[in-house]
C-alpha cells in the first residue's frame, strides 16, 4: 500500500503545474493563425500569417508584387454580440497610431453581415461623429464573415508600385474593436490597456515584424486569470483534497496518510494565497 500512497503524492505535486501548462497551450492554440480559410464558400489561401496577439486577432495575406495586389484576412473578436471590429492601414511615414488610419470595420447590420471603409482623423479621436466614409487606399473587393463572436474581414487593394518590394513594404498595421454600433457608425472603443494596444507595422513581402515596434506588455487581465486559476486549482482541488485525504487515507494508511494531507494543504494554501 505504501508504494501507491508515494506515486500517489508524486502525482498530487504534478497537478498543478499540469493544469497551468494546459491552460497554456490551450490559449496559444486558440490564438493560432491559418494560411487558408473557406469565405463565402471559397477556400483562400494565402501565403503568410502572423498571430497579432493583442485582444485574440490574426491577420493572413498574400501580396503579388508583379501588380501590387495586397490580399488581406483579418480576424478579431467582438466583445460582445453586436460589437464590431475593425482592421485598417495607416499609410503615414510614422503611422503607428489611430489617427490616420483607412479601416475597414465590420459589424452585425440589420441587413445582415457588413464591412465598410472609415477615415480615422484626430477629430474621430476627440468624439466626432465616426460616419462611413471613403478612404484613401486602392480597394478591390471587400468581404465580412461573422461566425459568434469571431469577426472576418477579407480586403483586397491595389498598392502603389513603390510598397510592394522587400524593402518599402512595411505597412503599420491598426485594429480595434467595440461594443455597440448606431446608424452604422461604431461606438468608440475602451481604453483599457488591450485596446490602445492594437498597433503593429509588418513587412508584407517577409513577414518580418518591425524591430522597431515595441511589443505591449502582458494586459492586466491575463494576470488576472492566471491569479484565478491558482486560487481555483488550491482552494478548489487541493484544500479539499487535503480534508479528504485525512478523513478516508487513514482507513488504509495509518502513517502514509498524514503526509499526503500535510502535502495537499501547504500546495494549496500556497497556491490560494
Amino acid at each position: 500500500m505504501a508504494p501507491s500512497l508515494c506515486a500517489y503524492r508524486h502525482l498530487l505535486l504534478l497537478l498543478p503545474s499540469v493544469l497551468l501548462l494546459l491552460a497554456g497551450t490551450a490559449s496559444r492554440v486558440c490564438a493560432e493563425c491559418a494560411k487558408n480559410h473557406t469565405l463565402g464558400g471559397a477556400n483562400k489561401l494565402f501565403a503568410n500569417c502572423n498571430d497579432l496577439v493583442v485582444q485574440g486577432a490574426n491577420i493572413a495575406w498574400s501580396l503579388e508584387a508583379e501588380n501590387g495586389t495586397l490580399e488581406v484576412l483579418f480576424s478579431g473578436n467582438a466583445p460582445v454580440a453586436g460589437g464590431w471590429v475593425g482592421w485598417g492601414i495607416n499609410p503615414s511615414a510614422s503611422g503607428l497610431s489611430m489617427a490616420g488610419t483607412q479601416a475597414f470595420i465590420a459589424f452585425q447590420a440589420h441587413n445582415g453581415s457588413t464591412v465598410l471603409t472609415y477615415n480615422v482623423t484626430t477629430s474621430t479621436q476627440l468624439g466626432a461623429p465616426f460616419a462611413c466614409s471613403p478612404i484613401s487606399l486602392r480597394v478591390l473587393d471587400m468581404a465580412v464573415e461573422i461566425i459568434g463572436l469571431r469577426i472576418y474581414i477579407f480586403v483586397s487593394l491595389s498598392l502603389p508600385s513603390n510598397q510592394t518590394n522587400t524593402s518599402t513594404s512595411l505597412l503599420n498595421h491598426v485594429w480595434n474593436r467595440g461594443q455597440s454600433v448606431s446608424n452604422f457608425q461604431p461606438a468608440p472603443h475602451s481604453f483599457s490597456a488591450e485596446d490602445v494596444s492594437g498597433l503593429k507595422a509588418i513587412n508584407m513581402s517577409s513577414g518580418i515584424v518591425s524591430v522597431e515596434v515595441k511589443q505591449p506588455q502582458p494586459p492586466r487581465y491575463l494576470l488576472k486569470n492566471r491569479h484565478a486559476i491558482l486560487n481555483t486549482v488550491g482552494w478548489g482541488i487541493l484544500l479539499p483534497g487535503g480534508v479528504i485525504a485525512a478523513r478516508y487515507l487513514k482507513l488504509v494508511a495509518e502513517s502514509s496518510w498524514f503526509y499526503v494531507h500535510v502535502v495537499m494543504q501547504m500546495l494549496g494554501y500556497g497556491l490560494g494565497a
